[in-house]
């Protein structure tokens, strides 16, 4: 199971988010494979450690750049360290669950990417599904909001790279590691 990346912010309490937060936890609980994305990496963590395992980012994240891997893990396989991806996050996880470990950071987000040591849930903050155009579309919608926060729209507009560096192979390793790990409780 994949939960995505969401318009909505972590940080507010929407009336469908309980009930989000309690599946989460059961599926963890089961042991079944789970992977986060952005706001999917957030609710892991809250939903495991509440409120209070995510927060506004004190540096928002977004255009292409560079992830530190800095615990190996199936889901880096074939990667580079670093390697380059998209972020787009106004949010962060700010405290792991228990039985989590921190996998990858970068400049501006210590939790690039968590997995939890025995389950087969793993979460990441940058959107490992974008494609280029996808993140031109993406920097081009948030233009007033990115120029607000004192960012650059066209230079994070030109620093978008045709290829995902990497990304692929995270879809790839997930979907392996989905179709060989067997429940493990959380």
């Amino acid at each position: 199971m994949v939960l995505t990346g969401s318009a909505h912010s972590i940080t507010s309490d929407y009336p469908w988010l309980p009930p989000l937060e309690d599946f989460t936890r059961a599926r963890c609980q089961r042991g079944l494979p789970l992977f986060g994305v952005c706001y999917g990496h957030q609710l892991i963590a809250r939903a495991l450690a509440g409120r209070d395992a995510v927060g506004r980012a004190a540096v928002p994240e977004i255009g292409f750049g560079p992830v530190e891997i800095v615990q190996p893990h199936p889901v880096f396989d074939g990667l580079p360290n670093p390697f380059l991806v998209m972020s787009s996050h106004y949010d962060e996880v700010t405290r792991l669950p228990d039985g989590f470990e921190v996998l990858a950071r970068s400049r501006h987000c210590a939790v690039q990417a968590m997995a939890h040591r025995r389950a087969p849930i793993v979460g990441v903050q940058f959107h490992a599904e974008f494609d280029a155009p996808a993140a031109r579309r993406s920097v081009a919608d948030e233009r007033e909001k990115l120029v607000g926060l004192g960012l650059d729209p066209d230079a994070l507009l030109a620093g978008i790279p045709d290829r995902r560096a990497g990304a692929e192979a995270i879809l790839r390793n997930v979907a392996a590691l989905a179709g060989k790990e067997g429940p493990r409780r959380c």
